[in-house]
């Protein structure tokens, strides 16, 4: 789990260096531990979203998080039919 939350903060840093020629998240991904017990994942995810967007708040009723939701929705679908069919038995 820590591998994926690692390459999660990298892949974010890296938005935030094409963006921003900000690498201030860089120093976070080798602080996570097995398990995310500090939760360095929701700390850096508040940053990043924030330097993203200005007064960025998740829950909010905006255009950002509109499509964000539109955008979880269907990696949440995709994901549900590739499960879906890797569980079904060969023909």
């Amino acid at each position: 789990m820590a591998k994926i939350i690692k390459q999660k903060i990298k892949n974010q840093s890296n938005v935030l260096k094409i963006l921003f020629d900000n690498d201030i998240l860089d120093y976070f991904c080798e602080k996570v531990k097995s398990g995310d017990t500090t939760n360095i994942e929701a700390y850096v995810s508040k940053q990043y979203w924030g330097l993203l967007f200005e007064n960025f708040k998740r829950h909010a009723d905006t255009k950002h998080n509109a499509a964000l939701d539109y955008g979880y929705a269907i990696v949440r679908g995709t994901l549900a039919k590739i499960k879906q069919f890797s569980a079904a038995p060969p023909r």
